[in-house]
């Protein structure tokens, strides 16, 4: 069972209170359009952006280890009329056993759910394999700010609020809770809805395992499992990366005969 099973029906307003939500589409649609061949997005979710692909064009296989996700991004592609050009699979990113694939994506900062170090270089190991020669692998995550999380650690966070004007809503809050040692932290999702006179009448929680993955690891994973790296920007729009960045967006290139490393 995926932690996500829980959240499938709420993922997308909670998505959405992220920053990073609206750049991360955006940067992946351009790299799923600009690249032919096979394209297969690990952790597809509800499909918002494997259905954006579809909707111009682009067949997508598309992943992700709940299947309750899974059904939402079905009835989300039925709705937007390209269930035909879009796969769905229930499968673990650190068993993936595909082959010829030329691009592989994990958007959305998604890599952080693998949270050891095991499960990142099997993620690694997978993802290259599955990789045609010359095929890249695409994937983001953001930059740890101790400051920032030392502030934050165990404040809930208003993620998303739609409350109507007879008070009756939805409201969806984040906490983390830091372990620092580790390298890792717990995140605790809080889904509530109002009634009419804007009273809470149901309240659910919702905890998974993070972890946070800095540049260093990612270049000795590459390295050490044989990717090239082809780019690593600092944010969405392809800027530089750099200590004073919030993000760190890496494309990552399997080398194949008559290719120059």
């Amino acid at each position: 069972m995926s932690f996500y099973d829980a959240m499938a029906e709420f993922y997308d307003p909670w998505a959405s209170g992220d920053p990073a939500c609206e750049p991360s589409c955006a940067f992946y649609r351009g790299l799923g359009l600009a690249n032919g061949g096979t394209l297969v997005e690990v952790g597809v979710g509800t499909g918002r952006i494997a259905i954006e692909l579809a909707s111009l064009g682009r067949p997508v296989i598309g992943i992700d280890a709940s299947e309750p996700m899974l059904a939402v991004c079905r009835r989300n592609a039925e709705a937007a009329g390209v269930p035909d050009r879009l796969t769905l699979c229930r499968m673990d990113a650190r068993r993936l056993g595909l082959r010829g694939v030329d691009l592989l994506t994990i958007p959305f900062r998604t890599i952080g759910h693998f949270v050891t170090p095991d499960d990142r270089r099997a993620v690694f190991t997978q993802v290259h394999a599955a990789l045609a020669s010359g095929g890249r692998f695409a994937f983001d995550h953001y930059v740890f700010d101790r400051a920032w999380a030392e502030a934050h650690d165990a404040v809930p966070r208003l993620m998303h609020a739609s409350i109507s004007s007879t008070g009756a809503g939805l409201v969806v809050w984040d906490t983390y809770r830091y372990d620092f040692a580790a390298g890792r932290m717990d995140c605790l999702i809080t889904v509530e809805r109002t009634a009419s006179d804007g009273t809470v009448v149901s309240r659910r929680h919702n905890a998974f395992p993070f972890a946070w993955v800095d540049a260093a690891e990612v270049r000795t994973l590459a390295a050490e499992v044989g990717f090239d790296i082809e780019a690593v920007y600092g944010d969405f729009d392809g800027g530089a990366f750099s200590d004073a960045s919030s993000n760190q967006v890496w494309i990552l290139r399997k080398a194949g005969e008559g290719m120059v490393r």
